[in-house]
């Protein structure tokens, strides 16, 4: 007879007011194995629970990686268009530089040539101390004096200061913030 029976057997003497040892030992072995199965599931568990924990943390050390990695992702983008802004107004100042410098070459190189010219030509030296003197006084007549520069200095000196208060922090940062990305990069 299964041991399921036996408890049945024993439960059903018991509610008839029969007693017996035998039906106490079902009761018992149906109690022990109870207990058992119970020993079974709390072991059970105990180890889902170490398991869902072991789960929880390999999480957060994935979201932590995470984290960390979009961060490095965000600074990269940031400094890819700080390279794209720096190379954008590079590329404007060259050309006009190019244009610029092409331009002056032309205009030294006529002055230089008019300058050979002139000393072949065999112009005479008084002449040139006379168009010296004569730009000199031009430079003279038109140039601010030292009060008017200084006065003008103080004028801007503000406006200076502002934009120095201005570009120093963004400066500080793009070096930093490219600094760190050399460090994070190797």
């Amino acid at each position: 007879m299964s041991n399921m029976m036996k408890f049945d057997v024993a439960m059903a003497q018991l509610e008839a007011g029969k007693f017996s040892f035998q039906m106490v030992d079902a009761i018992k072995d149906h109690v022990a194995r109870l207990e058992a199965e119970m020993e079974v599931l709390r072991a059970s568990h105990a180890d889902a629970i170490w398991e869902l924990k072991r789960q929880e943390y390999a999480t957060w050390r994935l979201e932590a990686e995470t984290r960390k990695l979009n961060d490095r992702i965000h600074a990269l983008v940031r400094a890819n268009e700080i390279t794209a802004l720096v190379r954008r107004e590079s590329a404007a100042f060259s050309v006009k530089a190019r244009a610029y410098l092409s331009l002056s070459a032309r205009v030294a190189r006529s002055a230089l040539d008019q300058a050979i010219a002139d000393i072949q030509a065999g112009k005479p030296q008084a002449e040139l101390a006379r168009a010296h003197a004569a730009l000199r006084a031009f430079v003279s007549a038109h140039a601010p004096s030292e009060q008017e520069m200084r006065d003008f200095a103080k004028q801007i000196e503000p406006h200076l200061d502002a934009l120095r208060k201005r570009l120093a922090p963004s400066i500080e940062k793009t070096a930093a913030y490219l600094s760190n990305l050399r460090k994070t990069a190797a």
